[in-house]
């Protein structure tokens, strides 16, 4: 009995293998490059290669999705496993997981087939991204501003109603490099930001941000409507802002800075202010 299981086994072993072996990975790269086109509203999918996995899912290599004007997201690979009891149902799923951006992401993405249904993300865990790639690939992204950091992050989206999610994320050793010198400053940089974020439709609520960096801290709060190209989005951000002693002195070399403020830093050397307009051109204001 024994040595006839082994040999069920084998088999079983050498079919796997060479169903694999021979799956015609070019040739489903082409359909499912197809089906993105066919489904995917203006966005354009190449794959170099695809191949079944144990999971009884699929392996991507070489992942590039585009949108004009938009993205043009590289990925070095995607593995994707539906939710098999899902496929039964009006809304399918699909976990993923994929390197990009310099780092990793995975989650589960949902299919709502019912009438007015849209895709949804239940999960989603962003580790270790490098915020200077993302921003080189999906265009009008904070455009004439350098930026460099290390983004986590976590989260989720359903397209139910108008839509609605939750975004937290954090941002370790973040750089921002202003188009003009910002206070005669031409570049700002933060020890850590912590962030959470409601999604309603094109609608981000900022309800708490904390900045902490050596020479300023800060805290954010307000809201980002989102509009494409991405650089036509609105911005509408207050806060407040606690400069170092050391960058004050810093700036008073360069600059009249008790004229600057104008008595804007209250009693506990805290300095209002306000970001408003578009992306692709802010304005700041201290108030």
């Amino acid at each position: 009995m024994g040595r006839r299981q082994a040999y069920v086994l084998y088999v079983v072993a050498c079919v796997l293998f060479f169903l694999w072996a021979l799956f015609p990975s070019e040739d489903f790269a082409d359909y499912l490059e197809t089906l993105a086109a066919r489904h995917g509203g203006g966005i354009t999918v190449t794959i170099e290669k695809a191949r079944p996995t144990l999971t009884l899912g699929l392996s991507l290599k070489g992942v590039v999705v585009t949108r004009p004007r938009v993205m043009a997201v590289e990925a070095a690979s995607v593995n994707l496993r539906p939710g098999y009891f899902s496929l039964m149902g009006k809304t399918p799923a699909v976990s993923f997981s994929a390197e990009v951006f310099g780092g990793k992401t995975k989650g589960k993405v949902r299919l709502d087939r019912s009438a007015g249904g849209g895709i949804g993300v239940e999960e989603m865990v962003l580790a270790d991204i490098d915020l200077a790639l993302f921003k080189n690939q999906v265009q009008g992204f904070m455009p004439g501003v350098g930026l460099k950091g290390i983004l986590n992050a976590e989260g989720g989206y359903s397209p139910e109603g108008r839509g609605n999610g939750r975004l937290s994320l954090n941002i370790k050793n973040l750089m921002i490099q202003p188009r003009e010198p910002l206070f005669s400053v031409e570049s700002l940089t933060f020890n850590d930001l912590t962030a959470s974020m409601d999604i309603k439709s094109r609608k981000l609520a900022i309800e708490n941000c904390v900045i902490e960096g050596n020479e300023i801290d800060g805290t954010v709060k307000g809201s980002v409507f989102i509009r494409e190209p991405f650089e036509t989005s609105s911005l509408r951000l207050t806060g407040s802002l606690k400069p170092e002693k050391s960058l004050l002195e810093k700036l008073a070399k360069t600059m009249p800075i008790d004229m600057v403020l104008g008595g804007s830093a209250n009693g506990e050397g805290e300095i209002p202010f306000k970001i408003s307009g578009m992306i692709g051109s802010p304005s700041y204001s201290l108030n």
